[in-house]
């Protein structure tokens, strides 16, 4: 239920905690309320059998795993998810989750898990660590820049990726599809597309917007598999693409 116009939760080490109702900060009263859950020395979940974390803004940090299985909402501030950093610790997440601000993702343990979801930030999205689909993925940013600091791949199990932002640059400054397993189609519209690795998809890549070939050789290989940028390309890198008709 409501908690309020400020919202804070502390766990001290050595305990889970599982968010089993909807946790609100109230937001639409006269002082909007920022939600801080920090889990130290434990697990925390966002159970899909509540109804989420809403806020003015929403900061949830884990020593271990983070599991987001039930919306959050930044309403009009800034969302940070943070898991552990330890091998195993794990960043999951199965619901959408929306920033009126700024989003950040890291998970420097296991790679970040991105589900069937769409994460949606009014600014900046920041993900700060390497990514496997299990689900086709929406990333959109409405006025700002997106980033992936890390490779973006696939579980598997044929999962595509689709990055939106019209005002901004998408920037993956790593390989997409190359770490596990190729993604399953890569739809990318900005401004300005950056790569900065090689690009492998089981499906069609489309990139609208002025790709730039940011600081190594870059190639985009297709499972006979249509590649479509429609923008100007450059970049003092060679650029190979190896595609269907």
């Amino acid at each position: 239920g409501s908690i309020g116009d400020i919202g804070i939760i502390e766990i001290a080490a050595g305990g889970n905690l599982d968010v089993r109702r909807a946790v609100s900060a109230n937001p639409f009263g006269p002082n909007d309320g920022d939600i801080s859950i920090v889990v130290e020395g434990g697990s925390l979940t966002i159970l899909g059998t509540g109804d989420g974390v809403e806020g003015r803004s929403v900061e949830l940090t884990a020593e271990d795993d983070l599991l987001v299985n039930e919306e959050v909402v930044g309403l009009f501030g800034d969302v940070d998810l943070t898991a552990g950093s330890d091998v195993g610790d794990l960043l999951d997440i199965t619901a959408d989750v929306t920033a009126g601000g700024n989003m950040s993702l890291t998970g420097a343990g296991d790679p970040i898990s991105i589900g069937a979801v769409t994460l949606t930030a009014g600014l900046d999205v920041d993900v700060n660590d390497d990514v496997v689909l299990d689900g086709s993925a929406t990333v959109i940013s409405e006025d700002g820049d997106v980033t992936f600091a890390d490779d973006v791949s696939d579980d598997g199990t044929g999962n595509s990726l689709t990055v939106e932002a019209l005002f901004g640059t998408v920037d993956f400054v790593d390989t997409i599809g190359v770490d596990v397993n190729p993604v399953n189609g890569l739809t990318v519209t900005a401004l300005d597309i950056e790569l900065g690795g090689n690009v492998e998809s089981d499906d069609a890549v489309t990139l609208t917007g002025d790709v730039l070939l940011d600081t190594t050789a870059v190639t985009i290989t297709t499972s006979d598999d249509n590649v479509t940028i429609n923008g100007d390309t450059s970049g003092d890198q060679d650029f190979t693409i190896t595609a269907g008709t």
